[in-house]
């Protein structure tokens, strides 16, 4: 549609919204699901009076909805519907985005959303109403909007946020999460499948990378919040799990509103030791369902379950214990099937996990490349540190480095790292920001034909002799160890290798080997 058309579009279903002519203007609507809507700032106020009558109409049905007739019901359906079009239209315009958040964030909206909120919260005589559907398709295009720009727009929702998290700490979640899976039900709709979906997205919204200090305020603000949905849920979740994960079709919506939540409670040592529960989530990758409904973008349950549970994964496997479980169970087998998964950030994760759970017997097995495997990691190490945030895909840079830290231990990874155009002297340029870099290549050191490439490298080799000799200079005590290491293996028949221009003094003592 012409832009031109479009803003005739908008400004007729103005008119007809203004005379009250609900079904005309549902039917209108339709046809504004168009890019070109986000091309033209003048369409905005018209576009939120489109919104605020929805709004409006939406709240009237908690008065009496006897008195609401069948085409505002339609016409508020028909916003939500267009709303989550709106959310999921993929720009990086400023402008465009800019139009966006305030159609899909106006105040007044936010305002009244939070009223209809605590109304289902507070009584349950609504529960089964119809138009709570549409009260979950609005919430969900809201969430869709700030998953993609989750750097944005953090007090704004503040309000909504808390009316959402309400509603799962509630008896009420309690009482539908228990229930059985039942095909249009508002009720779960509303309160397993979206307050848990809505939740789950704003709270990966509240962490901030910024930098070191502020990672770790925003965690401490979201793992409390994790820790107290969990306690609160922990049985009925796992019950849950267990019913569904061999019928996920029939409640599909849910479980994934419900795995979401949980990825993001970032409180995986709840299920330490919990085999049942890493079974589950390995067969839920493995279904049909799952692989064969994979979409470039997070805009589909299959998708979204698998990016979820390939998150929650790499995060539990942080635990030596759950990653031992998932090495033991051929976990790699399963991940490495999203390892060319057309969405990039679910290919981004199956790759991190991939990095903590193969040896060079499981790359071989499963005829992983190894230079596939490397380039895909160094890609997203060099967006991401090219952005202010240092993130790659909602991941910081320290964490993709240590993945590739634990990767880096397979000879495959380290062969690719040699043959590879300028690999390694990209790492050395990243060393003196990020401390783990040292790591890498003092297990890189460990390979013989990586040798020349580090005594090519003068320079370096001075640096980290200084760390060596003058270790207080170093605040960071695993930094020396890793600089000792590297020189260690540097050396040969048990002689230290002298650096360039650096005399040799016959009591130095050789550095001691790696742990």
């Amino acid at each position: 549609m012409a832009r031109a058309n479009i803003e005739e579009q908008v400004l007729s279903i103005c008119e007809l919204v203004n005379k009250n002519e609900y079904g005309a203007a549902a039917i209108a609507l339709q046809s504004a699901h168009t890019e070109n809507i986000l091309h033209s700032s003048d369409l905005t106020t018209s576009l939120i009076v489109i919104e605020q009558t929805a709004c409006q109409l939406l709240k009237n049905c908690f008065n009496n909805i006897d008195t609401i007739k069948q085409e505002c019901l339609t016409y508020i359906e028909e916003v939500g519907v267009f709303n989550r079009y709106i959310a999921t239209i993929n720009t990086d315009n400023d402008a465009q985005i800019r139009i966006q958040s305030q159609v899909l964030l106006d105040a007044d909206i936010l305002k009244n959303l939070v009223v209809i909120i605590n109304m289902l919260a507070s009584n349950n005589s609504f529960h089964g109403q119809n138009f709570v559907l549409s009260i979950c398709t609005w919430l969900e295009a809201i969430a869709h909007f700030i998953h993609r720009h989750d750097d944005l727009f953090r007090e704004i929702i503040q309000p909504l946020r808390q009316s959402i998290l309400a509603c799962v700490l509630s008896d009420w979640y309690q009482i539908y999460i228990r229930q059985s899976p039942a095909k249009n039900s508002p009720q779960r709709a509303f309160f397993i499948r979206t307050c848990s979906f809505v939740t789950g997205v704003f709270q990966c919204n509240l962490l901030s990378f910024e930098n070191a200090l502020k990672t770790a305020q925003s965690y401490q603000i979201v793992i409390p919040i994790g820790k107290q949905i969990i306690e609160r849920h922990l049985d009925d979740f796992r019950q849950y799990l267990l019913r569904q994960s061999n019928d996920i079709e029939n409640d599909y919506e849910c479980l994934t509103g419900i795995c979401l939540l949980m990825t993001n409670c970032y409180n995986y040592e709840a299920f330490v030791k919990d085999d049942d529960y890493f079974n589950i989530l390995l067969r839920l990758l493995k279904s049909d369902f799952v692989r064969n409904g994979l979409l470039p973008t997070w805009t589909n349950d299959s998708t979204i379950l698998a990016d979820t549970l390939m998150v929650q994964l790499k995060n539990a496997s942080n635990d030596s214990t759950i990653r031992l479980f998932l090495q033991q169970n051929q976990a790699a087998n399963v991940v490495y099937h999203y390892f060319h998964a057309d969405y990039d950030r679910l290919r981004l994760q199956a790759c991190m996990l991939l990095g903590v759970l193969l040896d060079d017997a499981t790359i071989r097995h499963l005829k992983i490349p190894g230079d596939e495997l490397t380039c895909l990691y160094f890609d997203a190490i060099r967006q991401a540190h090219k952005l202010s945030n240092k993130c790659y895909k909602r991941v910081p840079i320290h964490m993709l480095l240590r993945a590739f830290a634990a990767l880096a231990h397979n000879e495959t990874i380290q062969s690719s790292v040699d043959t590879g155009a300028d690999y390694f002297d990209f790492l050395l340029t990243l060393s003196d920001d990020y401390n783990i870099v040292y790591d890498i290549l003092w297990t890189l050191s460990f390979n013989n034909s990586l040798h020349e490439k580090f005594n090519s490298h003068e320079p370096f080799l001075a640096h980290i002799r200084k760390f060596v000799d003058d270790p207080k200079s170093v605040l960071d005590k695993d930094v020396v160890r890793s600089a000792e290491g590297i020189l260690w293996n540097l050396l040969d028949q048990n002689r230290i290798i002298p650096l360039p221009h650096t005399p040799v003094n016959a009591d130095e003592k050789n550095v001691p080997s790696r742990e």
